[in-house]
């Protein structure tokens, strides 16, 4: 149940958002580094935006805050300091609600968006179920390993259709995105290729086998993500190799961590990226939402 002497506010900038937020995130950068990466990109790239995003916090009486930010079509993703986050992500609930009758799905720490997707459940009827149990992993010094044969280079427009092909790909296998056209990535390709921040391995014959891309900014740190290598090339070190040479890259360039998720389930990328030197910082766990009644949605995951 919310409790009345919680104060919600709702953002109509990112900026007014990052005002209230952003040192409160700082504070955790790369556990966080989600909902700081996004909010700075709503604020940087307002441009880019299709669909007005939902910005909203919960304040108690001793200042503690709780936060939602989405970006539809995608989820809310969730943040709290709170003792009492369950009635502050009610409140949340509630007003969502009135404003996104339906959510695809919900992310944020464990504790938090098991209580949203219960709390959401209850109030609007529909089923959640938990889908993904990921882990946060932060990245400050690269070990010196022994890694294949090959290197790293920047995406260019001509990799295009193949970038396009992985991320569908990389999409259905690890985020259960089905019905997917390749056709459809290909402006954020082509976007993302702009920006410089996708690259590929190629192997010690020049064959491309590996994709990789850098993506949400923080003032100290930055993220890795999506990381795919197809099946035929699996098993050979190739995206141990690009992740590790990406890291590096990008410490180089002056930031002070890489940050990646895991998916739980996946023992062998969580094996891979610790050998490289990353460590845990926390879980997320994503929860879909089904009206039985009505048609399914498709599950999508900001990134």
């Amino acid at each position: 149940m919310a409790d009345a002497t919680q104060i919600i506010q709702i953002y109509a900038t990112a900026g007014e958002f990052l005002a209230q937020m952003q040192g409160r995130l700082e504070a955790q950068e790369a556990l966080y580094g989600l909902m700081l990466g996004l909010a700075l990109r709503l604020h940087h790239y307002s441009e880019r935006i299709e669909l007005p995003p939902y910005l909203a916090t919960v304040t108690d009486r001793d200042g503690a805050m709780t936060a939602a930010l989405m970006t539809p079509p995608h989820g809310p993703i969730l943040y709290s300091e709170s003792t009492a986050y369950a009635s502050a992500l009610a409140r949340l609930a509630q007003h969502m609600q009135s404003v996104h009758p339906t959510l695809p799905l919900v992310n944020g720490p464990t504790h938090l968006s098991a209580t949203f997707a219960q709390c959401w459940a209850e109030l609007t009827g529909v089923t959640a179920e938990m889908i993904r149990q990921e882990r946060v992993f932060e990245l400050r010094q690269v070990n010196s390993l022994a890694y294949c044969a090959g290197h790293m280079r920047l995406a260019t427009m001509d990799d295009v259709r193949l970038a396009a092909a992985w991320i569908t790909d990389f999409g259905r296998e690890a985020l259960g995105e089905e019905g997917t056209d390749p056709a459809a990535a290909i402006p954020g390709v082509q976007q993302r290729i702009h920006d410089q921040s996708l690259y590929l391995w190629e192997n010690g014959v020049g064959e491309v086998v590996a994709l990789a891309g850098s993506t949400r900014p923080t003032p100290h740190g930055i993220s890795i993500g999506p990381v795919y290598t197809p099946p035929a090339w699996r098993g050979r070190g190739y995206a141990t190799a690009l992740v590790a040479s990406l890291s590096q890259h990008l410490l180089d360039r002056g930031y002070d961590f890489c940050a990646l998720f895991t998916d739980l389930a996946n023992p062998t990328s969580n094996s891979i990226y610790q050998k490289i030197g990353y460590r845990p910082v926390g879980d997320y766990t994503v929860y879909r939402f089904s009206d039985l009644s009505r048609s399914t949605h498709s599950v999508q995951v900001a990134s």
